[in-house]
């Protein structure tokens, strides 16, 4: 099974497509690991969208 680490060390970072950082950096041990391929949520089960997300285009 394909996982792939998540995380708020993830934030700003980015990554190619096999997960390294671009800047040769070092990516510290992942919070968590989620499978690659699984279910997408329900879409009854998330939580309503009161606001809209503004995008600055008219």
């Amino acid at each position: 099974m394909h996982q792939v680490g998540v995380g708020e060390h993830l934030l700003g970072q980015v990554l190619d497509g096999l997960g390294q950082p671009f800047d040769g950096g070092h990516l510290p041990e992942p919070a968590a690991w989620y499978p690659v391929y699984q279910d997408a949520p329900a879409p009854m089960s998330r939580k309503l969208i009161t606001t809209p997300l503004s995008l600055g285009i008219l």
